[in-house]
């Protein structure tokens, strides 16, 4: 059995921009990963 709830948070104006800059590297990181791994698969497809 699995009990799950919904939260709603307000967060103040410090853990706004704390969560906007850290979406901002997450989303940043990603991009990257995805990058890297385009980048790796046209190096190995023959031409």
């Amino acid at each position: 059995m699995q009990l799950t709830e919904t939260v709603k948070l307000y967060p103040n104006k410090y853990q706004t921009e704390l969560i906007k800059a850290t979406m901002t590297e997450y989303i940043s990181t990603v991009n990257h990963l995805v990058f890297d791994a385009i980048n790796v698969f046209e190096m190995l497809s023959p031409s």
